[in-house]
């Protein structure tokens, strides 16, 4: 990663407004470090300085940026709960709609050679 970041006039721009670095190695291996664009928050506390902060720059432009919304948050055993509480088909429904995809994860190890004596 610390190779991409040191190279950035070799970065191509993506479709989504971040920026890629991609290098070939001696034996056709492809490796790419992708920069997404920055995203934005999904939401900001309605008391607090941030809200404050921006409240002031925005000024009487506020109202037309942003949206005053209610929120609701699972209980941390929000599963459980609804399991113990809602027939289970309607258990499963709720907790089904509460969910969000998860990104997978990948991980690499190099494999340790021990060396066989003849």
């Amino acid at each position: 990663m610390e190779a991409a970041r040191g190279r950035e006039d070799e970065h191509t721009p993506t479709d989504g407004g971040g920026q890629r670095w991609t290098v070939e190695g001696t034996d056709g291996c492809i490796a790419r470090a992708n920069f997404p664009a920055q995203t934005m928050k999904s939401k900001i506390e309605g008391e607090g300085k941030a809200i404050e902060k921006i409240k002031q720059l925005a000024g009487s432009a506020f109202t037309k940026l942003f949206v005053l919304a209610i929120m609701f948050k699972p209980l941390e055993d929000f599963r459980e709960e609804a399991r113990a509480l809602l027939a289970k088909g309607d258990a499963d429904k709720v907790i089904k709609l509460w969910q969000t995809a998860s990104a997978p994860r990948v991980s690499f190890e190099t494999a340790e050679r021990v060396a066989v004596e003849a």
